[in-house]
């Protein structure tokens, strides 16, 4: 994404992160599927499904500015989050500016997540965040996964709301 390809671990990080969500491959990117897509769309909650795409959107975005603050290494957020709060409320199916708002918030924290990994080395990898704490390598390892694993949510709930785009 930002000019010439990197090699070692931190580049094959960015990779992932720039295939899950902006370039695509064999599936969509998160970008892509965002597009087009209505807050009546993303708001209903389809059967059998714990949360609706507009709250997995919220929670990436929790997930990758918290975890962007650490590789920056800001202090946690206080009080303990739990991780049913991160993804917020079902969203309001007439709501189209909080929609955008959350699709451009989680586009912000991507790429804040993304340029902190890419200012790091090879060598800063392994090293722990804080006293008992994640290596980055294993947090960013970890997102790139979670944030694979939600996009592929976000995608079936958009084809069972009636977009068969993806």
């Amino acid at each position: 994404m930002d000019g010439e390809p990197r090699s070692g671990l931190v580049g094959l990080l960015l990779e992932q992160m720039d295939y899950t969500h902006h370039r695509g491959g064999w599936f969509p990117p998160t970008r892509r599927v965002l597009e087009g897509l209505t807050a009546a769309l993303v708001s209903g909650r389809a059967t059998g499904f714990t949360h609706t795409a507009w709250e997995l959107v919220k929670h990436l975005a929790f997930w990758k500015e918290t975890c962007g603050r650490a590789l920056r290494g800001l202090p946690r957020l206080p009080g303990r989050i739990e991780n049913d709060a991160t993804f917020g409320g079902t969203g309001d199916p007439a709501d189209e500016t909080g929609w955008r708002a959350a699709v451009d918030r989680l586009a912000t924290a991507d790429a804040a997540f993304r340029e902190a990994v890419a200012g790091l080395s090879d060598t800063d990898l392994d090293r722990p965040l804080s006293a008992g704490d994640v290596s980055p390598r294993e947090m960013v390892s970890a997102l790139n996964v979670h944030d694979g694993y939600h996009l592929g949510q976000i995608v079936l709930l958009a084809k069972l709301a009636g977009r068969s785009r993806e």
